[in-house]
């Protein structure tokens, strides 16, 4: 790929990284103006997941290992609170962009495409990341969790956002209205978080229903996760962030694609 492309043909470095820093900080300053809703709600609902189910915690037995149940599932939940928040936060900004036809001026600019989806992504990967270490921060005040591999974690946490960021992004190319914001979070992203073991054991389903585990793609991001920080069970790391490679660069060509039927239009 020309760096031209990526940079803006009329626009030198020093102008792109003005200009992705620009749309990067509207971002975040958009989520922060509403942070009890954006930051704080992702913990609220992890605290009441603890707080109920912190009587149901159980040991689960795992081969040789007891996990206590809320251990068990408090690395899954840091992830859903992750992929909420970075789905939400590029699928509501770019439609609100759409809406208020501020995304024109923005096509129209010399910035390249590549900086407006850089942009977006990297407002919804700070909002995952905060979102992030504030729930890390609440699952250590209910369980004896200690983080076992940092780096798998973060790799984790950063394939996840930028995935549902594209997913987000995306998605907003198809809404007409702002009733329509929740079609896909209520009909395919939560039955998907629900379905994908943040609250059971492929263990503990009957081998007729394992085929709901295997071919939901978040059970392989909850199962890294999960790893990251129990070091419990550990997944193909090498195969799965391959695949999340993968997805990331195809949604990415997706959303360029039509990001740029949007500018011809």
């Amino acid at each position: 790929m020309d760096l031209y492309l990526v940079v803006g043909e009329k626009m030198n470095i020093y102008q792109c990284l003005i200009a992705l820093h620009a749309i990067s900080l509207k971002e975040i300053r958009r989520f922060l103006r509403v942070w009890p809703q954006s930051i704080v709600s992702p913990s609220i609902h992890l605290i009441l997941y603890c707080i109920i189910f912190q009587n149901l915690a159980q040991p689960l037995q795992f081969s040789t290992q007891s996990i206590a149940y809320i251990d068990f599932i408090s690395p899954a939940l840091i992830l859903m609170g992750v992929i909420t928040a970075s789905f939400d936060n590029s699928n509501l900004s770019f439609f609100n962009a759409r809406f208020r036809h501020t995304l024109d001026d923005q096509l129209v600019s010399p910035m390249s495409n590549h900086l407006i989806i850089m942009g977006y992504v990297l407002g919804s990967l700070t909002r995952a990341i905060i979102v992030a270490l504030i729930a890390l921060a609440v699952a250590l005040v209910f369980t004896q969790l200690s983080i076992a591999h940092p780096l798998i974690m973060f790799i984790t946490i950063v394939f996840s956002s930028v995935i549902f960021s594209l997913l987000g992004l995306i998605s907003a190319f198809f809404l007409e209205d702002f009733d329509q914001l929740n079609i896909i979070p209520n009909f395919v992203l939560t039955p998907l978080l629900l379905l994908s073991g943040i609250f059971f054991s492929i263990d503990q389903l009957e081998p007729s229903w394992q085929w709901i585990y295997h071919v939901n793609p978040l059970s392989y991001l909850i199962d890294s996760m999960r790893y990251s920080i129990l070091d419990h069970q550990a997944p193909q790391l090498s195969s799965i962030f391959m695949v999340s490679l993968f997805s990331l660069i195809m949604l990415y060509g997706v959303t360029l694609s039509l990001l740029k039927t949007l500018e011809n239009d």
